[in-house]
């Protein structure tokens, strides 16, 4: 995973990595809503119009595109979605200019990646220490944990790419700014969590100790064997100090 993430601030193929994520996720969007060789009646487009807007911010008419065009099959209809969200990330890359696009998507897929596979990690620690409950079901613990981490490490890739998306079609970039702002955010989370935790070199501020307050005697000490000052010519232990 790390190594794929170094590998990829490298390379100058980010571009074409980050079109491969696209188009894989747009397709599966599409295709939750247009299922392949379906026809009309079982496309729920409206639904697919406004998951595009609500959450990555793409206006697409597609019942107006149906209207104009009744002869518009499954696939035309695919196609020509897939098209229009292209152009929508051209047209956000030719606003912002190629360099600054790609140091952003750069910056969005190493913020994305860290945090998730954080995540991941804690929620295997989880999966290890609860895995044995699996006995008291009958089934074989080792083959439920192989089972489960591999379905949480599809999930996490899945999530990796379609958080990814997301950020880069919502966010407006103005300037390099911007990416220099994701960069700073990142900074200071790791800061704040270095600072949070325990660490040997530097202990931990012990709460302040309750202030006792000395008694202070009033008059002289009367020893045990002296008169006792009441004047009834008992010894003190015998008298007053028997209260002592």
């Amino acid at each position: 995973m790390y190594q794929q993430r170094f590998d990829l601030i490298e390379s100058e193929e980010i571009k074409d990595f980050i079109a491969g994520t696209r188009e894989e996720v747009f397709d599966d969007i599409v295709r939750q809503y247009i299922p392949i060789e379906s026809i009309e009646e079982q496309w729920h487009v409206q639904d697919l119009e406004f998951t595009l807007k609500s959450d990555y911010g793409i206006d697409l008419n597609i019942q107006r595109w149906l209207k104009n065009n009744e002869d518009m099959d499954e696939h035309d209809l695919v196609e020509k979605t897939h098209k229009n969200v292209e152009r929508f990330f051209r047209e956000k890359e030719a606003m912002t200019g190629s360099e600054t696009m790609r140091n952003f998507e750069k910056a969005v897929y190493l913020n994305v990646l860290d945090q998730l596979w954080k995540e991941h990690l804690l929620s295997m620690d989880h999966l290890r220490q609860g895995i044995g409950l699996r006995g008291y079901a009958q089934k074989q613990p080792i083959q439920e944990y192989k089972k489960e981490a591999f379905e949480m490490f599809t999930t996490l890739l899945e999530r990796i790419k379609g958080d990814v998306i997301k950020i880069i079609a919502r966010v407006k970039i103005q300037q390099d700014e911007d990416v220099e702002a994701m960069e700073q955010h990142k900074q200071q989370n790791m800061e704040y969590q270095h600072d949070a935790a325990n660490s040997p070199t530097q202990p931990q501020k012990q709460p302040e100790a309750a202030q006792v307050e000395t008694f202070v005697r009033e008059g002289k000490k009367v020893g045990r064997n002296e008169p006792c000052p009441c004047g009834s010519g008992k010894k003190y232990k015998q008298c007053h100090g028997k209260l002592t």
